[in-house]
């Protein structure tokens, strides 16, 4: 019987950073630098080692970065309101 190919944990990891990144406002920055980070670390592991999980390694890149990008506007938002008050 054939042993399956585990899913990479750095990937999980990943995913859920990025998740979180978009839904946390302002802590977003820091949530999607951990999800490109190790996202990034989890493609490289996939490759050398077979393993399952590409997609979610993949997933968290895009929605860290889209995290950051979103928290980034928010803040520039604050910036220019409060300058204008």
């Amino acid at each position: 019987m054939a042993q399956e190919a585990e899913v990479n944990r750095d990937a999980i990891v990943s995913m859920v950073f990025g998740i979180l990144s978009l839904f946390a406002p302002v802590i977003g920055i820091i949530f999607g630098v951990m999800a490109i980070i190790f996202g990034k670390n989890a493609r490289r592991k996939i490759k050398a080692a077979k393993e399952k999980g590409m997609a979610m390694a993949i997933t968290g890149i895009v929605s860290g970065i889209g995290g950051i990008l979103f928290s980034l506007y928010l803040i520039v938002f604050m910036i220019v309101l409060v300058v204008q008050a």
